[in-house]
């Protein structure tokens, strides 16, 4: 075993003194570096349109959307009107949305679970998009996110 350390360790002498052999290690790594993730740069979903309609008003929820809008997954549209978001969510102009209720900040200051989200669709978790965000807050997806992802980078 001893020999085989030593035989190894001598290689790689051999190889640190080759200037050729530093320069191929060097510029093959740099190149593998730059060039093998950009085959896998558009199967990321990015700038998904999703709204949010703020019923509480409050601090917690203006960081929550503040949170979720800084997600590179997400790109948020504030709605004032809940009407109107589902509106956009039916005519495929928003993926999906947020919802939060009034007095959600009162529930997470009294300890009760809270949730945002909506009373249709599927319901992932906030932290799926925004981890350290409140686990207890929701958030509603409408569809899959890749038939979405595809739509939204057109």
């Amino acid at each position: 075993m001893r020999r085989v350390l030593e035989s190894f360790c001598a290689e790689c002498a051999v190889l640190a003194a080759s200037r050729g052999a530093r320069s191929i290690f060097i510029v093959g790594i740099l190149f593998y570096s730059l060039l093998y993730p950009s085959p896998y740069f558009y199967e990321v979903p990015q700038d998904l349109p999703f709204f949010a309609v703020d019923q509480d008003g409050s601090t917690s929820s203006r960081q929550l959307l503040r949170s979720l809008d800084a997600t590179e997954g997400i790109r948020l549209h504030r709605y004032a009107d809940l009407g109107q978001a589902f509106a956009d969510l039916r005519s495929g102009a928003m993926v999906g949305g947020i919802v939060i209720p009034r007095d959600f900040e009162r529930g997470l200051l009294r300890g009760q679970e809270t949730a945002a989200g909506s009373p249709s669709g599927n319901i992932l978790p906030a932290a799926a998009f925004c981890p350290g965000t409140n686990e207890t807050a929701t958030a509603c997806i409408s569809r899959p996110c890749a038939r979405s992802a595809r739509r939204a980078s057109k």
